[in-house]
């Protein structure tokens, strides 16, 4: 950079994640201020490295076996780039997912169950009241309809005692008095 940057084209990236980033040719380009890397960042280490080399490999390198057919060969070149153990870790781990799928919609299914049977118990608790607040009401009026006859029916017991009690006593008023006074007061 013998131009200080000026119409100079970025450098390649270097590996690691690191990108250059566009300068503007008016400013002289700063090598170490250009790349978008987070320099306290500790540069990560692969630690199976072979699995990940397995990984990178194409279907088509490995070699066929003798006597298989290009299906087979294909399917077989597929499986030798995946190795075993990170195939069955990965098919383990699918399969807790699935587990833990179905397991989270059985959950939630449990509780749409549950909520709906405690809603029909709030309905039901909610008619059962009602039925007995009828129910006392009528027995309420029942009774008051009870007491009311009942009083109706001591007046007129006290009544008829009353009556025949007059009807048993002798005559205390003398009428034939009282009719000699009328003629007394009709003749003059």
């Amino acid at each position: 950079a013998a131009a200080a940057g000026a119409g100079v084209a970025p450098a390649p990236a270097p590996a690691g994640g690191a990108s250059a980033v566009e300068v503007s040719s008016s400013r002289p380009v700063d090598e170490g201020l250009a790349l978008k890397q987070n320099q306290s960042k500790q540069e990560v280490i692969i630690q199976n490295q072979a699995g990940w080399n397995n990984l990178a490999d194409k279907p088509g390198d490995a070699a066929p076996a003798a006597g298989a057919t290009n299906g087979e060969t294909a399917a077989a070149g597929e499986k030798e780039a995946i190795p075993d153990s990170l195939w069955s870790d990965f098919e383990a781990m699918a399969q807790q997912k699935s587990d833990r799928e179905k397991e989270r919609e059985a959950e939630e299914e449990r509780e749409k169950a549950a909520a709906v049977a405690k809603e029909e118990a709030a309905k039901e608790e909610e008619e059962r009241k009602r039925r007995a607040a009828v129910e006392a009401e009528a027995a309420a009026k029942r009774a008051e309809e009870e007491a009311e006859a009942e009083k109706k029916r001591a007046l007129e017991e006290a009544r008829k005692k009353a009556r025949e009690e007059l009807d048993g006593m002798d005559q205390t008023v003398d009428i034939e008095a009282q009719r000699e006074v009328m003629k007394e007061f009709d003749a003059q």
